[in-house]
């Protein structure tokens, strides 16, 4: 079966065989295991992939996501990062109680999809 009708099977609840998969893999572990990675890549390959990004306004980041010390996101979440190749923890939510919803605001960026 191929990915493509094993997602359709699987949107539909129409008992694939199996759940469609997408190994999510960090840099660190590309990095580290590079020929472990590899040989699972190989053994289980992805049947759901990211659609590239098409916006018509770069979102505004600053730092680098995966690298070491503070990244900040297109949603002005702050990640602070001590270990190269993974994900930061958030140092300060945007979004600390239901209230806080109030006032916040979608990044224009976000919203600029190219279709």
């Amino acid at each position: 079966m191929t990915s493509r009708a094993l997602v359709k099977k699987t949107l539909n609840f129409d008992t694939p065989e199996r759940i469609p998969r997408h190994l999510w893999i960090l840099p660190w572990a590309e990095d580290t295991y590079p020929n472990e990675v590899n040989q699972i890549r190989l053994a289980f390959p992805d049947d759901i992939v990211s659609a590239p990004e098409s916006f018509k306004i770069p979102p505004k980041t600053i730092g680098n996501k995966y690298g070491v010390g503070e990244y900040i996101d297109e949603w002005g979440c702050r990640f602070s990062n001590v270990h190269g190749g993974t994900i930061g923890i958030i140092l300060h939510p945007l979004i600390s109680d239901w209230k806080d919803l109030e006032d916040f605001q979608t990044p224009e960026a976000t919203l600029s999809v190219d279709i």
